[in-house]
């Protein structure tokens, strides 16, 4: 007697799954997934970003927010791209947050 329903036979594996136990085998360098050598991360520089920015008066920088962005970011964007020559206001800028958002 199996404990699975019927369908559960013709679920296939997973590509993310399988990448990703191939990505972790040290003999392998892999170009796919958008998965980049971990000793290439400037850790260092980061945790002094880090240190400077997330303090208790700046957490709601680790709080979720609209799908568009910050505004107060957003604004910065457009007023930047309009001094490098690209004209635009805040409601033009958008700001992913992730890999998929964007997609």
């Amino acid at each position: 007697m199996t404990a699975f329903a019927r369908r559960a036979e013709r679920v296939q594996p997973s590509a993310i799954r399988e990448f990703l136990s191939l990505a972790v085998d040290p003999d392998i360098t892999s170009f796919a997934g958008g998965y980049p050598d971990a000793s290439l991360f400037p850790v260092d520089e980061l945790h002094k970003v880090y240190d400077e920015l997330l303090t208790p008066e700046n957490s709601a920088a680790l709080q979720y927010t609209a799908s568009e962005g910050l505004p107060q970011l957003r604004a910065l964007v457009a007023e930047r791209l309009t001094a490098d020559g690209m004209p635009c206001a805040a409601d033009d800028v958008l700001i992913t947050q992730g890999g998929q958002q964007g997609s």
